[in-house]
């Protein structure tokens, strides 16, 4: 199978140049999967990205974008809190926030310094602080007084993919499962184990999003964590759709947590958070967060890559590759033994990737930062 190109336009106010440029074949996802950026001063970075979903079957799919910061600004003091895996971060300038009014629906995004990257979901807001969320697991939330941060509105379900206008998703014609439609799958990231069912499954109707189970509850407002991916699941006989993410291009580092498990593997689902393609070896990943294997012996194997494929028309897909790093190269776990270096192997934009840590000597969350767009 030929896999398609993507193309990628970057426009600039002064001068008004267009630049247009065919990037590499993209090998693990169908359809025109392509970027447009435009960047105007004093201003964001703006854009969009394309995936095809097939029908009968499930496709990965992330965003790779994020919605326009709420607020802007600086750290003014930082500290831990008796409670386990909360930080306060005050911020300057005095800005009289009412209270909660970030609470559960935004997270800070450190912009710079040596937390740069780290996503902090807000728990709480007075004035002029917010509680956040950081895993003691992670270890010490590394900023100081100075480092820039932004405070983002968590993208929902209905704000990623509104009821009235998406198209991405077949709709269903009511909460019967003889009535459904697509449905879209999340899952969470707390979870332990390796080969993770989903947590939930949505579904939208003309009436708004919905969870299966229970007296399907509203949906509507459910988070769609950044820097994750989920999975859009087609019927059989289904028609193909598109599924479009657009909005604002970080223009930071973009910060995950890799998970560690004490004495079993741990699957870790992250998404890269660029709109561009990029291969395999352009990844940073340190030792620690990514174990290199002694050699390419299967016993001396450490934690592992997994990508699965999206131009496979299936559902509950196991994975299209694996992949492992000995001496600095990635190798492709191949049935002939023979491990091929795998360092020019393509990533989609906003790949969805699966970090299979190998068992470890102590619980731990690995940050894992990717390099500012």
């Amino acid at each position: 199978m030929t896999a398609p190109l993507s193309r990628s336009i970057n426009r600039s106010a002064a001068p008004r140049l267009a630049v247009a440029a065919g990037l590499a074949a993209l090998v693990f996802g169908p359809g025109a999967a392509s970027v447009t950026a435009q960047t105007l001063p004093g201003s964001a970075v703006v854009g969009y990205h394309e995936t095809v979903c097939p029908g009968g079957s499930d496709t990965d799919v992330s965003v790779p974008f994020h919605r326009p910061a709420a607020f802007v600004g600086a750290v003014e003091t930082i500290r831990k809190l008796a409670t386990p895996d909360r930080w306060e971060i005050g911020v300057a300038g005095g800005p009289g926030w009412t209270a909660d009014v970030f609470a559960e629906s935004h997270y800070a995004r450190m912009k710079d310094g040596a937390a740069a990257g780290a996503i902090l979901p807000v728990k709480t807001n007075a004035a002029g602080e917010i509680t956040v969320a950081w895993p003691d697991l992670a270890g010490p939330l590394r900023s100081a007084a100075g480092d820039a941060l932004e405070i983002i509105p968590f993208w929902t379900l209905a704000t990623l993919l509104p009821p009235a206008t998406q198209t991405a998703l077949h709709p269903s014609t009511g909460m019967l499962s003889s009535q459904r439609g697509s449905e879209l799958l999340l899952f969470n990231a707390a979870r332990d184990g390796i080969e993770q069912a989903p947590e939930a499954v949505y579904f939208v109707t003309a009436a708004g999003w919905f969870a299966t189970g229970p007296d399907f509850p509203s949906a509507n407002d459910v988070i769609v964590p950044p820097n994750t991916g989920f999975i859009v699941r087609h019927q059989a006989g289904a028609a193909p759709t598109v599924f479009r993410a657009s909005l604002n291009v970080d223009r930071s580092p973009a910060g995950s947590l890799i998970s560690a498990r004490q004495g079993h593997p741990r699957d870790t689902r992250v998404a890269l958070n660029r709109p561009l393609p990029t291969v395999l070896g352009d990844l940073v990943l340190n030792p620690a967060q990514f174990a290199p294997s002694r050699n390419t012996a299967p016993n001396d194997r450490k934690d592992e890559l997994l990508l699965f494929d999206n131009a496979e028309a299936a559902q509950n897909k196991t994975p299209a590759a694996r992949f492992f790093r000995v001496g600095g190269h990635w190798r492709r776990v191949d049935p002939a033994n023979a491990h091929p270096v795998a360092d020019d192997t393509p990533l989609n934009a906003g790949a969805v990737l699966v970090i299979r840590k190998a068992p470890a000597r102590n619980d731990a969350e690995l940050p894992w930062v990717q390099p500012a767009n």
